[in-house]
């Protein structure tokens, strides 16, 4: 449902699919890599080698096309093969509906800064890869995000907004940016406030919208998270005393003018301890697992975690399919482990479904080939 007063920007779009991927992948000085060149010729790529062979790097040089840090969340700089001043990646991307697209993006140590060119015209936003390229991923390290701190969650969800708005993170910029404005007349100009109620205002109004873009996009998502793929786990995802509590049953406007009040009454403590004490920022969720009897993500197995971060991740994927007209390229890093065999091949069939690409990395070749005969596999260690 999405909020009283609040419009989505999310476009719907009723002729599908678009079959979207990744046909060709070049790097250049990219981490442990000198120079690969890979054409792919099948929606399931499976990068198999030992740990440290450079599997996840490979991943993390896709990840970089689209908005944020990429899947390691590290600078450019540390992307960097060692001795090297500059690193290249270059995609081709296939598309049923289009000519090819070339993709290239750069990085120079020197100057500290990125280009991205697209079919020879560099441009400064990430976000006009929208239309070609839309990424969602899973890593080793976002296993046990339910047991982490509210940030790791926000992160996470904040990623599948994304994929759906791309504005969503001008929009975080926007309220970081004014956070730490509120901030910085809170230590040195506390008696300023014309200049507090201003800044006080935006803060409520974005945090109103950020808010509100992640209600809709759980919304969406939870239609197909309450009827999995199968074998993987049935969810919800609820959220824990957040303003998209407030926004569930009360107009905008409404939510904004507590948010001021707020504000307004936490400037004393704010401006010591810094931030603020409400806000879009300090939202956090519960996932509950409908399959086991709606025990908390945070107490599920290891491998119901697992379980549950990919049901997400599917999920998430079906309503981008459904609202948007394409699939994601979905990038899964160590895919396997933890999954038994019954969801192993539950996953090979929704990513053949979906008519998704999917770029796996794993230890062993032969667990890849539960994927019938439709996979490329890239050894890295041969």
């Amino acid at each position: 449902m999405i909020p009283l007063g609040i419009k989505s920007e999310i476009n719907l779009i009723n002729k599908f699919p678009i079959k979207t991927g990744i046909s060709r992948l070049q790097l250049e000085n990219f981490r442990n890599h000198s120079k690969i060149d890979m054409e792919i010729s099948s929606p399931l790529v499976a990068l198999v080698g030992a740990n440290g062979a450079g599997k996840t790097s490979i991943l993390e040089a896709i990840s970089i096309f689209s908005n944020g840090k990429g899947i390691r969340n590290t600078s450019f700089k540390e992307m960097l093969k060692v001795n090297s001043k500059n690193f290249i990646v270059k995609i081709e991307i296939d598309d049923e509906s289009r000519l090819k697209s070339y993709i290239v993006n750069t990085y120079e140590q020197s100057v500290n800064k990125r280009r991205l060119i697209i079919n020879d015209k560099e441009f400064n936003k990430i976000s006009l890869l929208r239309n070609s390229l839309i990424l969602l991923w899973i890593s080793p390290a976002m296993e046990r995000i339910f047991n982490n701190s509210p940030s790791y969650r926000r992160l996470f969800l904040d990623r599948i907004v994304l994929a759906f708005d791309y504005k969503h993170s001008e929009r975080l910029n926007a309220f970081d940016k004014l956070l730490k404005e509120r901030t910085k007349i809170l230590k040195t100009s506390f008696n300023e406030y014309e200049w507090l109620e201003k800044v006080e205002d935006s803060l409520a109004k974005y945090s109103v919208a950020i808010a509100a873009a992640r209600l809709d996009v759980v919304s969406r998502v939870s239609d197909f998270f309450d009827n999995p793929v199968a074998s993987f786990p049935k969810g919800e995802i609820i959220f824990k005393d957040s303003v998209e509590n407030l926004l569930q049953d009360r107009p905008a406007l409404e939510v904004e003018n507590i948010l001021k009040e707020r504000h307004c009454s936490e400037r004393k403590v704010d401006a010591i301890i810094g931030g603020s004490a409400s806000g879009c920022h300090r939202t956090d969720f519960l996932v509950i697992n409908k399959s086991k009897n709606n025990l908390s993500a945070a107490s599920c197995s290891s491998g119901e975690q697992k379980s549950l971060l990919l049901s997400i991740i599917l999920s998430s994927s079906r309503a981008i399919y459904k609202y948007l007209g394409k699939s994601p390229v979905l990038l899964l890093d160590e895919v396997y482990s933890h999954l038994d065999e019954s969801r192993r091949v539950s996953l090979a069939s929704e990513l053949y479904d979906l008519n998704m690409q999917a770029w796996m990395t794993g230890t062993e070749e032969e667990h890849f080939k539960k994927f019938k005969d439709n996979y490329y596999i890239h050894n890295l260690s041969k």
